[in-house]
Parts: structure tokens; C-alpha cells; sequence
């Protein structure tokens, strides 16, 4: 993903190239049956060759320190033998990985140009080294606006303004009861948020006194509308469709952005779910609970994509990658994560249950 910024329902996507059915038993070929360059463990730079590196056998505890010296800024997938994404970076140096699991580990590299171009690469492998500590994730909702947020990838956002439901209503009455009703709505959300990452030891509050001293990663609700732009990958600027009556049909679209972290290695970045966008959307045709799926859905693809979480082609995902009237519904992260770019093949599937229990230590 390399630094692009999502915004569309349910954002932040690699270029995409062509669908792939998610199968808990995928047909396509797994690195363990591929030709992979093999990296000597010698700690030596050696050029690189081929998309695909063997780092090899290892063991729970086995840490395997990667260097990468490349022009390129590589994006960088670990893969156990089932194809399963186990940690990475999108560009870096340097890369400890430590294996939960005895398995065969690979490395898949992605950036322009050809293998020959990305420059050189040298492996060490300790063996019994404890797995690193991790500190619990924490995430902190912000619905009351910000000056200035920068995220990961470098986007910088200033002056948004508060979420501010009241913008929904066309009567003074209707406003009057969404004024009412917006700070129920604000801790619904974050119980809907946390009945969603309860189980991988995550935890969301709904304001930073609440969360305490530490670090989090915060999630801003603003009334702004998403910044368009000419790249479908990138945003995708509002287009209410019309229905025959004249009206604006619900499409229940909101956009969203955050910067990718593939293996959570920064617990404290930032992600912009744009309501404003939503405007004009039939906001009180919806049920209390539609209208607080839809926020916290939204909120929790965001928050996927920081854990280093990428977009599914399945419409009863959080991270399925379109705009879809589904996502108001009760729907949870499923198998069959879904990586691709430029030089990517079509094998990565990444389990998301393992991937946030181990990013989480548990």
C-alpha cells in the first residue's frame, strides 16, 4: 500500500488487480509450493533476485533480523507457509521478526521496477530469543474536532470540525432530536467499537481522559467532507445517486482515511472518518442501530487498516473495500485478507484472527 491514503467506504487500498474468491481453502499457489530466492543467514547484503525469499524453518522464539538496502522503499510482507501475513513494513531498513510458530517463513517484497532493481538484503537468525513485549492497543475516539492531524503516510488534515449530527436534520425538529440523541449515539459507537476488538485485547474509549496517561491511536469523527481526488484508490469524492422521485438515495457512504501499519509496529496513529460526507443520506430513515453500525463500521475499517489490516472482496467484512448498504449490519473481520499490488501475486490470505492476536500478544 505503500502511502496511499483510502477514503472511500471503507479505504486504504493497494492498487487492485483482479478479484479472488475468498476461500477458507485457497486453490492458488502458497509460497511453500513456489521457487523463492533463499537468503543465506550470514548477515551479509546480498542482491536481490526474486519477489519471493526464503527466510526459512523456524521456531517459536526464532528471531530473524532483515535488512534491506534499496532505492525502491520495498513494501515488505513476512508470510508463513499457509500464505498467512504475519508481520511487515511498507518501507524500512531493518526488520525483526520473531516467529510465534514453528512454520517455513518467506519474504515478499513489492516495488517498482523488477527484483533485480530493489538492491541487496542480508538475514540473521537467532535462535530462543523471548517474543518482544507488547503493550495492550489502545485507540481514543475524537468527535469534537482538531486543529491539525497528520497520518502515518504523511497526510496532513487541519481544521476539522466537529461530528454534528444536527447537520443531518431539514426541519428545526429534526435537529432538536439529533442534538438530543448525538451524545447516545457517541457511546454507542464506542461500544459497538469495543464489542468488535474486545477479543484481541483491544480497548476504545470515547475520550482521552478516559484512556488515562499512555499511548493510543485516535480516531477523529468530523463533519468535513472527504478531499476529492482523480485516483479511485485514493478518495472518491461524493455522488449522491437521484431516485425517480427526485430525492437522494441512501447509499450509506462514508469515507474514511488512515495510513497502513502492517504489523502495528506505531500504537499511536491516527484515522479520519469523514461523516460530513454522509449529508444528505436519509440519516433518520435509519434505525438508532443502523445509524450507529454505520459510524463504528466505518471507525473499525479505519482501525483495521492501522493494525496493518488490508481490504476483502466479501460484503460481510469490515474490510471489504467497497461501498455497500450490508455494512450497517452486525458483521465482524473474516478470513481471507487480501494483498495486491504492482508485483504481488494472488496467495496472500491473511488469517485476520491470528494476525491481531499476535500483533496484540496474546
Amino acid at each position: 500500500m505503500h502511502s496511499r491514503l483510502g477514503l472511500v467506504i471503507l479505504i486504504f487500498v493497494p492498487v487492485c488487480c483482479s478479484p479472488i474468491a475468498c476461500s477458507l481453502q485457497p486453490t492458488i499457489p502458497l509460497p511453500a509450493d513456489l521457487e523463492p530466492q533463499r537468503i543465506l543467514a550470514t548477515g551479509l547484503l546480498t542482491p536481490i533476485s526474486h519477489w519471493l525469499l526464503d527466510i526459512g524453518h523456524l521456531v517459536p522464539g526464532d528471531k530473524a533480523t532483515i535488512t534491506i538496502r534499496s532505492r525502491n522503499s520495498p513494501a515488505v510482507f513476512v508470510l508463513d507457509s499457509s500464505g498467512n501475513i504475519m508481520d511487515g513494513a511498507q518501507t524500512l531498513e531493518t526488520l525483526i521478526f520473531v516467529a510465534d510458530a514453528q512454520d517455513d517463513y518467506f519474504l515478499l517484497l513489492e516495488a517498482p521496477g523488477q527484483p533485480s532493481q530493489w538492491g541487496s538484503i542480508s538475514l540473521t537468525v537467532r535462535a530462543g530469543q523471548p517474543m518482544p513485549e507488547r503493550f495492550p492497543q489502545v485507540f481514543v475516539l475524537n468527535f469534537d474536532g482538531a486543529d491539525s492531524v497528520e497520518l502515518s503516510d504523511g497526510q496532513v488534515f487541519t481544521q476539522l470540525s466537529p461530528m454534528d449530527l444536527t447537520a443531518f436534520g431539514s426541519t428545526d425538529d429534526e435537529r432538536a432530536f439529533l442534538a438530543e440523541i448525538e451524545p447516545a449515539i457517541r457511546g454507542l459507537i464506542c461500544d459497538r467499537l469495543n464489542a468488535v476488538f474486545v477479543s484481541y485485547g483491544m480497548t476504545v474509549f470515547e475520550s482521552a481522559d478516559e484512556a488515562g496517561p499512555g499511548v493510543f491511536s485516535t480516531v477523529y469523527f468530523t463533519g468535513d467532507l472527504g478531499p476529492p481526488s482523480d485516483d479511485l484508490f485514493d478518495t472518491t469524492e461524493a455522488r449522491p445517486a437521484t431516485g425517480p422521485d427526485g430525492f437522494a438515495e441512501p447509499l450509506w457512504i462514508l469515507y474514511g482515511a488512515a495510513g497502513a501499519d502492517l504489523g502495528n509496529h506505531v500504537p499511536d496513529d491516527d484515522a479520519i472518518v469523514f461523516v460530513g460526507s454522509f449529508i444528505g443520506q436519509r440519516l433518520l430513515e435509519m434505525s438508532i442501530n443502523d445509524m450507529v453500525n454505520i459510524f463504528a463500521h466505518s471507525a473499525a475499517h479505519e482501525m483495521g487498516h492501522l493494525l496493518g489490516l488490508y481490504h476483502v472482496f466479501r460484503r460481510s467484512d469490515i474490510m471489504w473495500g467497497r461501498p455497500n448498504v450490508a455494512f450497517s449490519r452486525d458483521i465482524d473481520f473474516g478470513r481471507a485478507q487480501v494483498v495486491f499490488g504492482n508485483n504481488l501475486v494472488e496467495f496472500l490470505f491473511q488469517d485476520p484472527d491470528r494476525y491481531l492476536r499476535r500483533i496484540s500478544g496474546l
